[in-house]
């Protein structure tokens, strides 16, 4: 648990350091006290001071359930391995990189991205294989 400073609390707060002391004698916001006597304050003070009180979010799923309704997620990503993921990463790459070079409607740019594509689709579907030399 983080304890403020009263400058601490103020700035936080946006309030003046003074309104934290006043606020501390009408007892409207009561700090904590060190043994040296100085005020501090806690993040729940915080909360309290904007009239939130304590912060207990509730969850969408608690909140959807209490109006009787269903959440269903539709266009769910598959699931894929760390491999395809690099895969697709490095095609978005080399299709940025072409759009930039020549343009993103031309045929270079198809070219290169189809020829990226697939030779990492070689590369993913055989590990073993060693990449053939090129004359």
């Amino acid at each position: 648990m983080k304890l403020y400073s009263i400058r601490e609390f103020a700035e936080k707060l946006g309030v003046s350091v003074s309104t934290l002391r006043a606020w501390d004698r009408e007892g409207k916001l009561v700090p904590l006290r060190t043994p040296t006597n100085k005020r501090r304050y806690t993040e729940d003070m915080f909360y309290q001071a904007l009239g939130i009180g304590k912060r207990k979010e509730k969850k969408k799923e608690d909140l959807f359930a209490q109006f009787g309704c269903e959440i269903l997620v539709v266009n769910k990503a598959e699931d894929m391995s760390p491999a395809q993921e690099l895969v697709e990463d490095l095609i978005s790459i080399v299709q940025h990189f072409a759009a930039k070079l020549y343009g993103s409607r031309t045929y270079r740019t198809r070219k290169l991205t189809n020829a990226v594509r697939e030779e990492l689709a070689g590369a993913t579907d055989d590990p073993t294989k060693e990449p053939a030399a090129e004359s």
